[in-house]
């Protein structure tokens, strides 16, 4: 049997519980993919989130309770709480069991992008969104760093000269990781600029983690890039040419993204993501046989908009039409324009229109000879 966890989540006042049940597939697969077996669930119904312990003193008290019976490895929180919040109700639980951990949906994307890094620069992009998420938590860092630095006591803190040290390292270590991937990011801005003078074009392809965006690229490309059904296998980005095309376009498979991922995520790995950034086109992925894909789309262009990616140059193009079942087409068409593509990448239905687009596209918008 693997490690358990409690899943705990806030919702309205006005939401019912019945139907919150179901609504967290997503979250419950990269615990699994972690190792983790939910084996509980709290929902409270609030207004208003709890400045001091998200969930309220009675909720935690019940929660404590339970941890004392199942015995959970990790309580889960899903939301993106305010750090200082999570480090006090890991204060509370160590009381039950000193060994408990509590995340919230950033240490949980971050614990997930860690399993699947392996270039410097993603390396670099997690260990600085981890040190900038656990900052404020230093103040009572108890368990790890009570360890690492044998001092005495985990839940009395630290004293004055530690914890000045530990803040001091934090922010040199933050700012040597901003300044390798500053060079990192000039390198690749050097790079782009350089296919723009050599008047070799980029589409990017973006979507959700598991939308079939390597797949794709592995057909248009003729590469043999490793697919999993796993979340977040692309953590770095790859790029090859269109090998149908006698133009020498290019085409990137970039990281996966996450529903609701939080805006300083985005910001630390910007550098992953300017190919996305400075595509001349782009392909928004879409799994159509996911009964929740409208709810996805959205999702997405979310956090397209908060790249302030050119919604013009954005083309839907929903996947795995072998799989989906009742799929209409023509009311597609009309309810979300007629920017988008139905293919299967993995049979290559589809694809030829997909490419045939392509070859219009840039010959129409950049002169491009074949």
């Amino acid at each position: 049997m693997g490690k358990k966890a409690f899943f705990v989540m806030v919702i309205g006042p006005h939401e019912h519980i019945g139907e919150q049940k179901n609504n967290f597939w997503e979250e419950e697969a990269l615990l699994n993919f972690l190792g983790y077996k939910i084996i509980k669930k709290f929902f409270q119904h609030r207004i208003n989130i709890n400045s001091s312990t998200y969930i309220g003193a009675g909720k935690l008290q019940e929660i404590k309770n339970q941890a004392l019976i199942e015995k959970p490895d990790l309580i889960y929180l899903n939301d993106v709480l305010n750090p200082a919040i999570i480090f006090r109700i890991e204060q509370r639980l160590w009381e039950v069991n000193e060994k408990i951990n509590v995340w919230d949906r950033v240490d949980l994307i971050l614990h997930v992008f860690e399993k699947h890094a392996s270039s410097v620069e993603a390396k670099l992009q997690i260990e600085l969104a981890k040190l900038k998420h656990l900052g404020p938590r230093i103040y009572g860092l108890g368990r790890q760093l009570s360890q690492q630095y044998g001092t005495i006591g985990v839940r009395g803190g630290f004293g004055e000269t530690l914890l000045e040290k530990m803040k001091r390292y934090i922010k040199l270590r933050i700012g040597v990781i901003e300044n390798r991937l500053k060079k990192i990011e000039e390198k690749k801005e050097h790079q782009i600029k350089k296919r723009k003078e050599n008047r070799l074009f980029t589409i990017s392809l973006v979507g959700l983690t598991n939308t079939g965006k390597t797949t794709l690229f592995n057909f248009l490309t003729k590469k043999e890039k490793y697919v999993a059904n796993q979340p977040f296998t692309t953590l770095e980005t790859v790029t090859g040419k269109i090998k149908r095309l006698n133009s020498s376009i290019l085409v990137s498979d970039t990281i996966g993204f996450i529903d609701n991922l939080p805006p300083f995520l985005i910001e630390a790995f910007k550098t992953t993501l300017m190919e996305t950034l400075n595509a001349d086109l782009i392909f928004h992925l879409i799994d159509s046989s996911d009964k929740n894909y409208l709810k996805k789309i959205e999702s997405v262009n979310i956090i397209l908009q908060q790249l302030r990616i050119d919604k013009n140059k954005v083309y839907l193009v929903l996947n795995k039409i072998d799989k989906a079942k009742g799929l209409n087409f023509q009311q597609l068409r009309r309810s979300l324009g007629d920017k988008i593509f139905f293919i299967s990448a993995k049979s290559g239905e589809g694809v030829d229109n997909l490419i045939s687009f392509i070859n219009e596209y840039f010959s129409n918008n950049y002169s491009l000879n074949n």
